[in-house]
């Protein structure tokens, strides 16, 4: 079974969930009152994701990412959530084909930017989403554009509290906490290599990890595509 090395990294991400509320399917900011859910029972173009975000959530609007906290709040959404897609969500920014900038659907200022190599596209018409499934054609945890009247999973913010119960999300799974990935491959059954959330006994919280699941037999822990 692959092992764990304490490391800085390591520290730093327990220090980021220290302020979340991750139990279910949707994961919250203590500090801000904002919280995320990753909604994978519909798949919508750009603007039905903004439209059931707005009505069916308090307050909610498709994902707006300010800073890099609030990134790892949106992809943390989605990793909780475990989807078994190729899916990759859409989050609030776009830019009209008149639109020389990105901008975020809830109007807010669009100044943090986390894109993947060879993003955003110089095309009109362009929405934001997560670089997520091992198809994609750009790093996970990464940005991406595509047309913005194209389908695909999303992910809302909303005023803290639990999220709709008529919502279609996901919960995440396997109930037992996975220590590893080698836990996800051998114990949960999931071969699909991507981003998952391990839970291993020596540390406090969970944090997420890229798990490889066809090198060498699979179950690999990786942080930032490399091994821990």
């Amino acid at each position: 079974m692959p092992c764990f090395k304490a490391t800085l990294l390591l520290v730093s991400a327990l220090l980021l969930l220290s302020v979340v509320d991750g139990t279910e399917n949707y994961i919250c900011n203590q500090q801000t009152g904002v919280c995320y859910s990753a909604v994978f029972g519909l798949i919508f173009d750009w603007y039905q994701a903004r439209d059931y975000c707005t009505k069916n959530f308090p307050s909610g609007s498709l994902a707006s990412v300010h800073n890099a906290f609030e990134d790892y709040l949106a992809l943390s959404a989605i990793v909780l959530a475990q989807p078994n897609t190729e899916y990759e969500p859409w989050v609030g920014g776009y830019r009209g084909d008149n639109d020389k900038n990105f901008t975020w659907s809830d109007g807010t200022s669009f100044q943090f930017t986390n894109w993947a190599t060879d993003y955003p596209s110089s095309q009109g018409n362009q929405c934001i989403k997560f670089c997520y499934t091992t198809s994609s054609s750009c790093e996970p945890l990464k940005w991406k554009t595509a047309p913005c009247n194209t389908a695909s999973a999303f992910v809302c913010e909303y005023a803290g509290g639990n999220p709709p119960t008529t919502a279609p999300i996901l919960k995440p799974t396997p109930p037992a906490p996975m220590e590893d990935c080698y836990d996800w491959l051998h114990l949960a059954g999931h071969n699909k290599s991507g981003l998952y959330v391990i839970h291993p006994p020596t540390v406090q919280n969970a944090f997420i990890v890229y798990c490889d699941m066809t090198s060498d037999g699979g179950g690999w822990t990786l942080f930032h595509r490399f091994v821990i």
